[in-house]
């Protein structure tokens, strides 16, 4: 729920565009792999009903531990923030153990406290054909 609640607000603030009810879209463009399996666009028929349907993150409404939807549209997908949210809630618990040095990473998604051995973090960034080292980027907490 917290997520849920978390996705209305930034759906607010962004005005929509921020928006995890359209997993209906996302799965009809093929979204929804980690690899992508290149094939034709979906049909503008079938993009035109579902944009002209509105999911959005207000038509979910929250009653306790119940979701209800007044879309049908909805299709509720949280793939672009649920990493990040997990780090936040991994970095969060650190702190209140005491860390005060960490890197956290998920599948790409990084985020850091403090230093490490008093430098700052670094990470690779590897080249798309994996044939090495593209980058060494330099992490520091603002």
């Amino acid at each position: 729920m917290p997520l849920v609640s978390l996705s209305q607000s930034l759906y607010e603030k962004s005005g929509g565009l921020f928006n995890p009810a359209i997993g209906h879209l996302n799965h009809l463009w093929g979204f929804h792999g980690d690899e992508f399996k290149g094939h034709r666009p979906p049909e503008s028929r079938e993009i035109r009903r579902l944009v002209a349907a509105d999911p959005g993150m207000d038509d979910v409404h929250v009653d306790g531990l119940t979701l209800r939807g007044s879309n049908p549209a909805v299709d509720l997908d949280f793939s672009a923030i649920t990493k990040g949210y997990g780090i936040d809630l991994a970095v969060e618990h650190l702190r209140e153990l005491g860390v005060r040095h960490a890197m956290v990473s998920a599948a790409g998604t990084v985020r850091v406290i403090g230093e490490r051995s008093g430098q700052p973090w670094r990470i690779t960034v590897r080249r798309p054909s994996g044939s090495g080292v593209l980058a060494v980027l330099q992490l520091r907490r603002r």
